[in-house]
């Protein structure tokens, strides 16, 4: 191999690696408790950030960045009002565009604790984004 092949390579690779690390953007995110796909994307049907205790049985977290496509490990973190861990969500998200997005659903107890809860998203390890929502006496 000659030493511009080496060197070629060499800066592909590098440019490969920054494309890898590249952060995300958050373009939008929304909370409710009913979704569908409609063609190639994910749509809240009813978006809203108070919830009813013994009422409403999910919330469902929907975050959509930009970023390079390729493939992305996604988590989100459920956290109570008193900051607690309740649920750990990850997922791979193979994205084949710029823009993608993934969706999570909490399934809540009959008597969940009230208060302002939190569904935090990472991308590749690194924060992409918060929701905050409401949960009140039914």
């Amino acid at each position: 191999m000659t030493g511009a092949v080496v060197s070629a390579l060499i800066a592909l690779w590098s440019l490969a690696v920054v494309v890898d690390a590249a952060p995300v953007r958050l373009v939008r995110a929304t909370v409710g408790s009913k979704g569908a796909i409609r063609g190639p994307r994910y749509i809240v049907e009813d978006p809203r950030t108070t919830f009813s205790a013994g009422v409403d049985r999910q919330v469902i977290a929907h975050f959509e960045w930009e970023g390079a496509p390729g493939t992305h490990e996604c988590v989100v973190t459920w956290k109570d009002p008193t900051g607690a861990v309740v649920l750990v969500s990850p997922y791979t998200q193979r994205a084949t565009t710029a823009r993608f997005s993934v969706y999570w659903t909490l399934t809540l107890p009959d008597a969940p604790r009230i208060g302002l809860w939190a569904a935090e998203a990472q991308v590749d390890g690194e924060p992409a984004g918060t929701l905050t929502f409401q949960i009140r006496e039914g």
